[in-house]
């Protein structure tokens, strides 16, 4: 009886038939790991250039901040060509190509700033930011606050070009709403000069409403105007003066009447011809600015309201420069009560002149 196959008489005949076995299990095996070996390099491979492409990235990333993005896009485009799927590079290519051509249009928009094409201007500044406005990220901020400081410094010089072409009133308002606006330290020193420009002109045509008897009109003109600058003490102050002038000169009114059927004492007579002394009238030069300084003395025996000074700036060889009118504060002077009253010139063709100032006339009421 026999088990199994029977065994090669030859010995040798016995090992050939192992070998063979074993043979065909060392070619697959081998084959694996050759395949292993292979993808593990390649991945190595691939892993060391996506490491190279995020250093470039970065690199790119840190020359872009500090405005050099013609180089950073050469670097982020290095990066790419090492790792072409990496989005976050393909978006700040796409970016700094923007950025670029941006920069290539500030020096045109520096051009039309000097020629006076404002709105041109703002409206190239305005489509970059559209163009940007899906952009996010520390370098789209720092390009979008240059754009906003190139917005500001262009309304700020259409914004001067106006006011230093003679505004009206209307106009000097529409500049103060302007620079309210804008946050620069340019801007809110040109409103401080807008806003004194714009009560300047108001107090002196709400003045010479006054001498037309037309309060309603200076009335109207004064409040519109504290609508824009509510702190003016002197518009305040002429607000009042308009009101009780109007109710004063409606009550001289029927004084003349009765006064016409009566001659003058000689008191009323002193007090309506003589009642004001003049104390001095000085001129101060601040900041491109003429202010003119003076004080008087009621020498009256009643009180007198609405003291209206009349004077002229004179240069150096006594010529008249202009001519102005001012109310003294307070509004009421009692006998032997001093007032005093201030103006601030800002026209241009007497600031920077010698000039000293020359009281005309006073004018006043009576109770």
């Amino acid at each position: 009886m026999t088990c199994g196959s029977r065994l090669p008489s030859n010995l040798n005949e016995r090992f050939s038939n192992n070998k063979s076995k074993s043979k065909r299990w060392i070619y697959p095996i081998t084959a694996v790991l050759v395949g292993c070996l292979l993808l593990t390099i390649v991945y190595g491979i691939v892993l060391h250039k996506r490491d190279q492409a995020l250093e470039l990235y970065e690199e790119a990333s840190q020359i872009a901040l500090v405005g050099d993005y013609d180089q950073a896009k050469s670097v982020v485009e290095e990066a790419i060509n090492n790792y072409s799927s990496f989005p976050q590079a393909e978006e700040l290519k796409a970016f700094l190509t923007i950025a670029i051509e941006m920069e290539q249009s500030f020096a045109d928009i520096a051009s039309m700033r000097e020629e006076g094409q404002y709105s041109q201007a703002i409206e190239t500044l305005i489509a970059h930011d559209r163009n940007i406005e899906n952009y996010n990220g520390e370098l789209v901020s720092k390009v979008k606050d240059k754009i906003n400081v190139l917005k500001t410094e262009t309304r700020m010089d259409e914004i001067s070009s106006i006011y230093e072409s003679n505004p009206d009133i209307n106009q000097l308002k529409v500049l103060l709403w302007e620079l309210e606006r804008l946050n620069s330290e340019k801007a809110e020193e040109l409103h401080l000069d807008v806003k004194d420009k714009l009560v300047s002109l108001t107090y002196q045509e709400g003045t010479a409403l006054i001498q037309k008897f037309q309060f309603s009109q200076a009335l109207r003109l004064v409040e519109e105007t504290l609508n824009f600058v509510q702190d003016s003490d002197s518009l305040i102050n002429l607000r009042k003066t308009i009101e009780k002038e109007q109710l004063a000169f409606e009550n001289q009114q029927q004084q003349r009447i009765e006064q016409a059927l009566s001659a003058y004492e000689s008191e009323e007579t002193h007090n309506k011809e003589y009642g004001i002394e003049v104390i001095s009238i000085n001129t101060e030069t601040e900041d491109e600015k003429l202010k003119v300084i003076g004080e008087i003395e009621s020498v009256a025996t009643v009180p007198l309201h609405s003291v209206l000074v009349h004077y002229e700036i004179l240069d150096d060889q006594q010529n008249v420069l202009l001519t102005n009118e001012v109310y003294i504060q307070p509004e009421t002077l009692y006998p032997r009560e001093t007032g005093n009253f201030e103006f601030i010139h800002v026209d241009a063709e007497i600031v920077g002149k010698r000039v000293s100032a020359k009281i005309k006339e006073i004018t006043w009421y009576l109770e």
